[in-house]
């Protein structure tokens, strides 16, 4: 069954096992500079736990019950304060889930928290070439920041999505 829900300490595990296989996929778009070790995964983990605890990020999980009772993470949404009212949201489906409504649900999510690290604007750095994840942006009322690409953190040709919170 599927669940959207807060992290918890119970996804460490499930958690490590997305990131890997997410930056396998897409190793220049991850925060690592190098394939990630358990201790960097446990690190990034306890870092987003502290996080939630002191009301500077969001992160917000897809998850879905296996036969055995582990709970598999599919999608993960955080949104991380960068300055004041300005939060930064940053979103990953795992590749068998993608277009199916997933984003959405935890995009929906995600956006309706935001209020309570007290943001007002969001901004979402997307690929140029990922016109699902535009689409998906526009569809929650985000706004192309400017027409033209810039080089991001990684030098994947990005384009600035803005949304001002209600």
């Amino acid at each position: 069954m599927l669940k959207i829900r807060d992290l918890e300490p119970r996804d460490k595990d499930g958690l490590s096992s997305f990131i890997t296989e997410i930056y396998k996929e897409y190793p220049t778009s991850m925060w690592f500079e190098s394939e990630p070790t358990p201790v960097m995964l446990s690190k990034l983990f306890d870092h987003k736990l502290s996080a939630m605890l002191e009301k500077n990020i969001v992160d917000i999980v897809a998850v879905e019950g296996g036969e055995d009772g582990a709970e598999a993470v599919l999608g993960e949404l955080e949104i991380a304060r960068l300055a004041g009212p300005i939060g930064y949201i940053g979103i990953i489906i795992r590749k068998d889930r993608r277009g199916k409504g997933l984003g959405s649900m935890l995009l929906e999510r995600a956006c309706a928290q935001a209020s309570l690290l007290g943001i007002t604007d969001l901004r979402a750095e997307i690929v140029e070439e990922n016109t699902a994840a535009r689409k998906l942006f526009e569809k929650y009322e985000f706004l192309l920041e400017s027409g033209e690409a810039k080089n991001g953190p990684t030098g994947s040709k990005v384009v600035l999505y803005r949304r001002a919170m209600k």
